[in-house]
């Protein structure tokens, strides 16, 4: 047991608030949850301390930054507040009266994704969803997964032509039926790799198998005033600014996505929430992390190679920076 812990619980609960103790899913548990007496399921108030837990984390970021930020920008709590040691030693009085005026602070606040349905052992993530704390949650993966605006979702074959069409590409129907047809591929996956648009356009035209001469014949349709063609070999809609976009799609549990299919961009995108939450993190737990948001589970020579192009783009464009054996945000 934490007496240091137990010890504020009790005070708090002297004071009138419903207090429990060391909640949540996995890495990100809190120290103390703080609820008011009339909606005791609710809890608006995490407290943290500078427990054994909290010095265990291996860097700065780990320890101050990073629960933080995921309780308050991804789980949505209304408030959080730390306790330090020593301050709760010199005036433990001071202490409750500041935390008892940012709980006051937190009932006033409108709800931010709490559910009144859900008992104290739930943790509140992203917009409405909900998990149990005997659930798991993987660290700062499934944080990062949660910052993701959304998923990857896989473009639905649909049927534009028959493989006639594909061969009479010298008919400006034909031309126009490919268009129209890489034009719902790429605005549902885009930025999607040469290839694999490739495969999708044929096969909205009943053709499955795509041999290299079939494939650069459809990729020579692409409309250059409504695609751009970058040089990782991943197509955008013209509308996308590549150098200003910072999305990145997490694969869902169903979804299979080759790394090679996925673009430095996207991948940087996502080693970039990686290294933020981290504080710091090396290129081997980087790889590993980063895989596993796009539902990876080990990491191959291939792979890694792949891995290495994303960080070294991220690099080169001036968005992280290698400090000694870490990988840190740029700036």
């Amino acid at each position: 047991m934490d007496l240091h812990r137990e010890e504020i619980a009790d005070a708090l609960r002297d004071r009138g608030l419903v207090v429990a103790t060391d909640v949540g899913l996995s890495d990100f548990k809190v120290d103390i949850s703080v609820a008011t007496p009339d909606r005791p399921d609710r809890p608006l108030m995490a407290v943290l301390l500078d427990s054994p837990a909290w010095a265990a984390r291996r860097t700065a970021g780990d320890r101050d930054g990073l629960p933080g930020d995921v309780l308050t920008r991804m789980m949505r709590w209304p408030a959080v507040e730390r306790v330090w040691l020593p301050a709760w030693l010199a005036d433990r009085d001071a202490v409750l009266d500041k935390l008892e005026t940012a709980f006051t602070g937190a009932t006033q606040k409108p709800s931010s994704g709490f559910d009144s349905e859900l008992g104290a052992d739930s943790v509140g993530i992203g917009g409405g969803l909900f998990l149990k704390a005997s659930e798991s949650l993987q660290g700062p993966v499934d944080a990062v997964v949660h910052v993701a605006r959304a998923g990857y979702k896989p473009w639905v074959v649909s049927h534009f032509g028959n493989v006639d069409v594909l061969d009479s590409l010298q008919s400006r129907r034909s031309v126009a039926a490919v268009r129209e047809a890489m034009q719902s591929v790429v605005e549902a996956e885009g930025p999607i790799h040469v290839e694999r648009l490739a495969k999708l356009t044929c096969a909205a035209f009943n053709l499955n198998k795509v041999n290299p001469q079939r494939m650069n014949s459809v990729l020579q349709l692409l409309d250059r005033s409504a695609h751009q063609r970058d040089a990782d070999g991943f197509v955008w809609d013209a509308t996308m600014d590549q150098e200003s976009w910072e999305e990145f799609r997490p694969n869902g549990p169903e979804t299979v996505r080759k790394p090679e299919h996925i673009s430095v961009v996207e991948l940087r995108n996502a080693m970039m929430e990686i290294v933020r939450l981290s504080g710091g993190i090396s290129v081997d737990e980087l790889h590993r992390d980063t895989i596993r948001v796009f539902g990876g589970k080990r990491l191959t020579a291939g792979i890694t190679a792949r891995l290495n192009e994303g960080l070294h783009y991220g690099v080169d464009t001036g968005r992280l920076e290698l400090r000694g054996e870490l990988v840190h945000v740029a700036g």
